[in-house]
């Protein structure tokens, strides 16, 4: 347990990951990463807590500086990890959650030592209809993340491990038995 790695939580929107993400931080010690976007903060988001929010300008000066270990585009916004914060954690004797999607991961694994769990839905049924209880999306957009979603589930192989999130209660525990040989619990 003594060495620090990077936790990274894959999954198609609607999985869990979220939630599963918050019990990770409250039962062990770990930090999470907190990423650079360009998108605008939403309800209550606070800079340097949920992420750091630049200009599109200043994020694409960071990307022609190399600052990132990961970055990509998505819906019109910039986001990435940068590398300084990576190795901070690292030189620190800390382990990071991320909470990224597989290409993000795949970068990560390349350059440090990660555990990559791939949350899965029960079912594309099951996850279109946690897409729709949220209410959030639109038709197309609900398309669009079922789409996504397929995909990414044909690359869970990808993934050191994967979970399928039927229950959240079995789903924690699973992820628990994975993360209890590399962190400490709380």
């Amino acid at each position: 347990m003594s060495n620090p790695l990077l936790i990274i939580l894959s999954a198609p929107s609607g999985a869990g990951k979220t939630t599963l993400c918050k019990r990770i931080l409250a039962d062990f010690i770990i930090n999470i990463s907190i990423s650079v976007t360009t998108r605008q903060p939403r309800g209550k988001e606070q800079e340097g807590v949920d992420y750091h929010f630049v200009t599109e300008e200043q994020f694409l000066e960071l990307k022609q500086k190399d600052a990132f270990a990961e970055y990509a585009h998505v819906h019109n916004n910039w986001y990435g990890t940068l590398k300084s914060s990576i190795d901070e954690a690292l030189t620190n004797n800390q382990s990071l959650l991320f909470d990224i999607d597989l290409e993000g991961a795949a970068n990560l694994a390349r350059a440090y030592r990660t555990l990559r769990i791939f949350i899965e839905p029960p079912s594309i049924e099951v996850l279109e209809q946690r897409l729709r209880a949220r209410g959030e999306d639109n038709e197309a957009t609900i398309a669009m993340r079922l789409m996504h979603a397929r995909q990414e589930i044909a690359r869970k192989h990808e993934c050191d491990h994967s979970v399928i999130n039927k229950d959240l209660e079995v789903a924690s525990k699973q992820i628990e038995q994975i993360l209890l040989p590399h962190l400490r619990k709380r």
